[in-house]
């Protein structure tokens, strides 16, 4: 099912095949620096925003090299979708890639957000040609499908068409179906339409739900690697240490992991507090690891007790919240 259609030091392309694929490409992107932020919740915080960028920025470096998409500055509109989507620094990246300066730039509220309906961020100005390049976190493809569609609708108001959407994100495959829809509606109305390119970095995750068998989740929210279609470098990866296979999330609270530490850490140790109290109960690591991660072979990380594990990872992420000093004389 993943073709791997490119390879370099820094960057592992494959492709989903088997869906709609003369109009929805689906590729899964691995990097060390998106695998260091699928695995790892202590990185947050500006590093978490630094290293999603970095991975979007590999991806449009090396995009003439494995999809058909040729971006064009004056045909692009880059949607920051605030406040989880902007992390990507789409905007930046294109700029890096490609030395642009003067490709379209939009902000737009999520439509959960109940600031969805400020007038000043769903003004468009689109292109005669329009490439749509965005990232987001996407547990919910409602609002994804809600804002797409009023930009289709926007171009057909305004004699417009929509060439390419282009869309870097962690999720899972319930946006495969909404995304599909978009692309059909945007192959009827637009002449020019080529299609979606939907990039997932370092997986097709699962989004937990109320049937899914896991001791631990929060519905609806996390993003958990069981049942996950997943990269190659992803799975290795997991043996770099033992708490990585054993995390809640990938991505644990997307709108809080950049901009509210307190926040986001206080979630993130919750979840390992609650291992502890399995670990009290009883529960082994071998059978967490079994339960979230099934696919990967245990006996590599040889002995682990769960609860020295869970207290020793709860230590370092409340170092986390120590604030760094430094005085400039």
């Amino acid at each position: 099912m993943l073709a791997p259609i490119y390879h370099s030091p820094q960057l592992s392309i494959y492709k989903i095949e088997g869906k709609n694929d003369l109009i929805f490409n689906r590729y899964i992107v691995s990097s060390a620096e998106s695998r260091d932020l699928c695995n790892d919740p202590q990185i947050c915080g500006f590093e978490y925003t630094q290293k999603l960028q970095a991975v979007c920025l590999l991806i449009l470096e090396n995009l003439s090299s494995f999809s058909p998409v040729k971006l064009r500055e004056d045909k692009a509109l880059v949607l920051n979708i605030l406040n989880t989507g902007i992390n990507f620094g789409i905007r930046e990246a294109l700029a890096k890639a490609y030395g642009w300066n003067i490709h379209q730039n939009h902000y737009v509220y999520d439509h959960k957000n109940e600031l969805a309906t400020s007038d000043h961020y769903k003004e468009y100005n689109l292109p005669q040609d329009t490439q749509i390049i965005f990232g987001d976190i996407i547990t919910n493809p409602q609002y994804l499908k809600q804002n797409l569609s009023e930009i289709i609708h926007l171009a057909e108001k305004e004699g417009r068409q929509i060439q390419n959407i282009v869309l870097f994100t962690l999720s899972s495959e319930l946006i495969e179906d909404p995304l599909i829809e978009i692309a059909i509606e945007c192959k009827k109305k637009f002449k020019q339409f080529a299609g979606i390119e939907l990039f997932y970095l370092e997986g097709r995750f699962v989004l937990a739900e109320e049937n899914t068998p896991l001791k631990l989740k929060k519905n609806g929210q996390d993003l958990v690697c069981k049942d996950a279609l997943l990269a190659p470098e992803f799975i290795s990866s997991q043996y770099e240490l033992p708490f990585y296979p054993l995390e809640r999330s990938v991505i644990y609270s997307a709108e809080t992991r950049a901009d509210n530490i307190p926040e986001y850490v206080e979630d993130v140790i919750k979840y390992w507090e609650e291992v502890r109290n399995l670990a009290m109960q009883g529960y082994e690591f071998e059978f967490l690891l079994k339960e979230r991660f099934p696919n990967i072979d245990g006996s590599k990380f040889g002995k682990q007790n769960l609860m020295s594990l869970a207290e020793q990872h709860i230590t370092k992420l409340k170092r986390l919240l120590q604030p760094k000093t430094n005085i400039i004389e």
